[in-house]
């Protein structure tokens, strides 16, 4: 369940071949730079909580994600400056039970790392049984 609006998501990544370029520069770098190994926790921090995203939604939420870092343009590709930021996440998140990534603040609470309102519409979906 991804509540995102995708729609405005391929509209930071551009045309069809900037999405196809964005699907094909994943593959190399995901490869070379080693984030393959940590694809899982990768979709949970981009909100995908229930579904494996396939290469083009992958593109597009990378896409949203980096539309909402300060210097970092939406184009889609997970490269070496991307991943830099996005391992930083990741050292600070860990997955939760409901698998949904989550990050410590100081006071030890834990909050969404980056898709709040996805977590909590799905551990509400959760929490009243209405997962399936």
């Amino acid at each position: 369940m991804y509540i995102v609006n995708l729609g405005q998501a391929l509209t930071h990544v551009g045309s069809t071949s900037d999405l196809e370029r964005a699907v094909r520069l994943n593959r190399q770098y995901a490869q070379s730079l080693g984030w393959q190994a940590h694809y899982d926790r990768i979709v949970q921090i981009l909100g995908f909580a229930f579904h494996t995203p396939g290469e083009h939604e992958f593109a597009e939420a990378v896409a949203a994600w980096r539309a909402r870092q300060t210097d970092l343009t939406s184009d889609g590709i997970l490269g070496p400056n991307s991943w830099k930021r996005l391992k930083a996440v990741l050292a600070t998140s860990s997955p939760t039970p409901g698998g949904t990534a989550s990050s410590s603040t100081a006071s030890g609470s834990t909050k969404s790392a980056l898709y709040p309102e996805v977590n909590r519409v799905c551990l509400n979906l959760v929490c009243e049984g209405q997962a399936g």
